[in-house]
């Protein structure tokens, strides 16, 4: 049994291997990305992002994960780079106080 597992393993992971070396960013995947941006900077902002830093933003995630596929810092050191080069008023965002 344990034989059995071990080759199911040694079948799969080179798969799985396979898949995360093969992703591409897409336009698609940009517009996810600033979508997603945006409104995770809406929810804990409760401002509107200053123009253009979704764009910064994923555009570090993207040339990052091109240099290292396997780093997981990514979103943490982009989020910080990004912040540092916006350090400009917001707009407020009239949402029902909850």
């Amino acid at each position: 049994m344990k034989r059995m597992v071990w080759g199911m393993m040694l079948v799969l992971l080179p798969t799985a291997v396979l898949a995360e070396s093969s992703f591409e960013w897409t336009e698609t995947t940009s517009k996810e990305c600033r979508s997603y941006f945006q409104q995770a900077y809406i929810d804990q902002a409760r401002t509107l992002p200053p123009k253009g830093m979704g764009r910064e933003y994923c555009g570090c995630v993207r040339d990052a994960l091109i240099t290292n596929p396997a780093a997981a810092d990514v979103p943490r050191m982009c989020s910080l780079a990004v912040n540092s080069r916006f350090q400009t008023a917001s707009q407020p965002v009239n949402t029902p106080d909850l």
